[in-house]
């Protein structure tokens, strides 16, 4: 028997993966998902076919609405509550309404292909790619549970998605931004541009996780759209040493602050700014000003990351910095001890402290 016999093998992004198929009554059931090894393919491929044998019958009755709404609850204790949220809205507005009332087990290419083609008509390719994503991972769930045979959107080949051209600053438009900015956003942007925080990471500070004696920041959630989350990973939640210019800046914003908790309070009470309304008043406002294209908040990060590896930092520090889950993270862009990622900020200078400290 060929080694591989009965399982595809694919090199992805996680590296060798196979995935396995059985052929039985002339149909080919295959897993929802790959395996790290060639013996745990076999022995999917093993308890498939004696699930088979024994008379395995999927559930006929049950409708891709009624099993979105099972797939929704089991997520509830396995993701973030911004991504449940984000994935049910997905789910109810661009998939219930054209395939809901149909049965899970008689849901065919043609279906998957038609809502594809709906919202490649009014959506951009990227976004109609994450849909799609959304609903290949739905049904390679309901293989593994073995709620039906085989996943239909496999055959649906997912939307091409556009290169994206690089967004990243130079040091000298990163001078020019936070230059222009007024503190209040010339802080915000930097916490961006010189230390990497995600914007909802921005808009959870709180001045107890602002060391200025120190130079650290304690990351300990995200705030957004739908409120408050927990860091995106375990390796966001951490204490990070931030550069001279940075201390100095958030030292000025300090001095007019209007809260005693919230770094970026809202006028609106006791919380923080929401971001959404922030980009759009305050934000892409100051791009235009001075002659910068509409760039993401998040490519400011992409901007710090790419100045350190530009500037011959080790990418086990970058890593850590960035607080990325894995090196191939990091190395996209081009826990070490807390002392030595401390000498690493205080040598690196992206912008003078001169050219930030002007209003």
């Amino acid at each position: 028997m060929p080694k591989y016999h009965g399982m595809e093998k694919r090199k992805t992004k996680k590296g060798i993966r196979y995935y396995p198929y059985v052929d039985f009554n002339k149909t080919r059931y295959r897993a929802g998902h790959g395996f790290e090894t060639a013996e745990d393919a076999r022995n999917w491929r093993g308890q498939k076919r004696l699930e088979l044998e024994r008379g395995f019958i999927p559930d006929s009755s049950i409708t891709f609405a009624e099993y979105a709404s099972h797939y929704l609850d089991k997520k509830k204790n396995q993701v973030r509550k911004s991504t449940l949220l984000t994935q049910e809205s997905r789910i109810r507005v661009h998939i219930i309404p054209y395939i809901g009332d149909i049965k899970l087990l008689i849901l065919k290419p043609a279906h998957i292909e038609q809502i594809q083609s709906r919202l490649l008509r009014t959506k951009s390719q990227s976004y109609a790619s994450t849909i799609m994503s959304t609903l290949r991972h739905m049904l390679a769930n309901a293989v593994d549970n073995e709620i039906i045979p085989k996943n239909p959107a496999l055959k649906v080949k997912l939307p091409r998605i556009p290169k994206r051209e690089s967004s990243i600053l130079t040091p000298e438009e990163l001078s020019l931004l936070l230059y222009n900015a007024p503190i209040r956003e010339r802080t915000i942007i930097a916490l961006g541009g010189l230390a990497g925080l995600r914007i909802g990471e921005v808009f959870f500070l709180r001045w107890k996780d602002v060391n200025l004696n120190d130079g650290t920041i304690s990351i300990n959630g995200s705030y957004g759209p739908y409120g408050f989350t927990e860091p995106k990973t375990e390796t966001s939640k951490t204490t990070i040493p931030i550069i001279p210019e940075l201390i100095t800046i958030l030292k000025e914003w300090r001095l007019g602050s209007p809260s005693a908790r919230w770094v970026f309070p809202s006028e609106k009470g006791d919380m923080p700014i929401s971001n959404i309304p922030w980009r759009k008043n305050h934000y892409y406002p100051l791009l235009e000003k001075v002659g910068l294209s509409k760039i993401r908040f998040h490519d400011l990060r992409h901007t710090f990351i790419s100045i350190l590896l530009a500037k011959g930092v080790n990418p086990r520090d970058v890593q850590s910095l960035a607080r990325h889950a894995s090196l191939i993270q990091t190395n996209k862009y081009s826990h070490e001890i807390k002392d030595r990622l401390q000498g690493v900020v205080k040598e690196l200078r992206i912008v003078t402290t001169k050219e930030i400290n002007t209003s």
